[in-house]
């Protein structure tokens, strides 16, 4: 499970475009999930610090 939250992180520190299968936004608020697969998927929230966009935003609080 460790390795696969840390794998997420630098995925998140090192692309722009992330697929939706790790990341989403959730309908109606300011956050995302982030998505770890495993036998229960865990699913971590994630809040923007700068632009609402996930995309364009290289600041985050897990």
């Amino acid at each position: 499970m460790q390795t696969k939250f840390k794998y997420l992180l630098e995925i998140l520190g090192e692309y722009k475009i992330i697929h939706k299968a790790f990341i989403d936004k959730i309908v109606g608020s300011k956050f995302y999930e982030l998505r770890i697969k495993s036998h229960n998927q865990i699913r971590i929230l994630v809040y923007t610090l700068d632009p609402e966009n996930f995309q364009e935003s290289r600041n985050m609080i897990l």
